[in-house]
């Protein structure tokens, strides 16, 4: 293995670890929650599109390390962080989506406050 092929797999490895560790996928992609709805944002400034509260049918927090959904969009960003898996009444493409908030409290907060109610798995 030559040196410059050994450098590059650190590199990589470095990279990859400084992303997951230090959150920085969170900068390219997030949710957050607003009055209209749950906000998904390019860039933490960009709303991509907004999934309206009365669209949501149900959500759920996975059980850690459990199994989730294979056909729903993985928009996990965040690594050792609460994912909840919402379920939407109506989809085109995907009826669930796995989402990573920055702040758990305050996104299950804002889900109760419109009347959703967030299931958690029993201890």
């Amino acid at each position: 293995m030559t040196i410059s092929v050994a450098l590059s797999m650190v590199l990589g490895v470095l990279l990859v670890w400084c992303v997951l560790r230090l959150g920085l996928l969170g900068y390219i992609y997030d949710v957050r929650p607003s009055r209209a709805g749950i906000e998904f944002l390019l860039l933490s400034r960009f709303v991509v599109s907004v999934l309206p509260y009365g669209d949501i049918d149900q959500v759920t927090e996975p059980v850690a390390g459990g199994f989730l959904h294979l056909t729903a969009l993985n928009y996990r960003n965040r690594a050792g962080v609460t994912c909840y898996l919402i379920r939407k009444k109506h989809a085109w493409f995907a009826k669930s989506v796995i989402v990573t908030p920055r702040d758990s409290e305050s996104f299950v907060g804002f889900l109760r406050d419109a009347g959703i109610p967030v299931s958690r798995p029993a201890k």
